[in-house]
């Protein structure tokens, strides 16, 4: 249509869906980067012991 002032009922659902992925993708990242900075966090606080013969790893 020439003159079609309303989009068509599909590329309106494609929109929608579309939105929901997008937010879905970006809340999969936060969550990622989240858990990653809380394990090399934890990660950055083991110390390795080199005292004995046997090295023993502590959490400081």
């Amino acid at each position: 249509m020439f003159l079609q002032i309303l989009p068509a009922d599909q590329e309106t659902l494609a929109e929608s869906i579309f939105e929901n992925q997008l937010v879905f993708v970006i809340l999969g990242l936060t969550i990622g980067v989240i858990a990653i900075i809380k394990i090399a966090k934890f990660l950055s606080k083991i110390k390795i012991n080199n005292n004995s013969k046997k090295p023993s790893y502590t959490i400081q």
